[in-house]
């Protein structure tokens, strides 16, 4: 058994530092959400309900992602790579696109009643559950691609701090290592 005051093998040092905005960020980032969700508006122009929905789906989305990657820089777990900011936004697009079929079914519901209708459709309650392939189908490609297109303009990668730079001090699991050891020492 080794002794408690030696760092852990498992320790990973962090030697590439977070992605930060670009620069500046007030700029950058509308211009990376206007370019990720103005082409399936503009592609569904001559259609405007479905240009709007998709508008709506994808602000619901961002806005999903903005809170789980604020939560994670919160935590003081910001993201280091683009394919983590990427799978923050395709985690919101997959809970939006398994939502959107629910609230289909209750807004052509809310329509009929709008309409003069009683608000029964007579829509079978499986409907959401056979709409998921569709919505996935579309919802997760056009939100990839705006989730990347987000990603690469809104976010800057700084360079990698060279090894001969790097201490182990620097490391947050070594510190929290430390200071682990450090507790259960003054424990004992």
């Amino acid at each position: 058994m080794r002794p408690l005051s030696a760092p852990s093998p498992l320790a990973v040092p962090r030697r590439f530092p977070s992605l930060s905005w670009r620069k500046p960020a007030w700029a950058w980032a509308p211009i990376g959400l206007a370019l990720g969700l103005g082409w399936p508006a503009l592609a569904l122009r001559q259609e405007s309900g479905l240009g709007a929905l998709v508008l709506i789906g994808g602000a619901l989305t961002f806005a999903l992602a903005f809170m789980s990657l604020g939560l994670a820089w919160a935590l003081r777990r910001p993201p280091r790579t683009y394919k983590t900011v990427l799978t923050h936004i395709l985690s919101a697009g997959l809970i939006v696109a398994l939502a959107a079929p629910f609230a289909f079914t209750h807004l052509l519901e809310w329509i009929s009643k709008t309409e003069g209708g009683d608000g029964a459709l007579g829509l079978p309650e499986r409907l959401n559950v056979l709409l998921w392939p569709l919505a996935l189908l579309i919802g997760l490609p056009v939100i990839c691609f705006a989730g990347g297109v987000f990603a690469l303009l809104a976010f800057v990668k700084p360079p990698p701090i060279p090894l001969d730079a790097w201490t182990d001090e620097e490391d947050d699991a070594h510190l929290m290592l430390t200071e682990t050891v450090r507790d259960v020492e003054r424990l004992a």
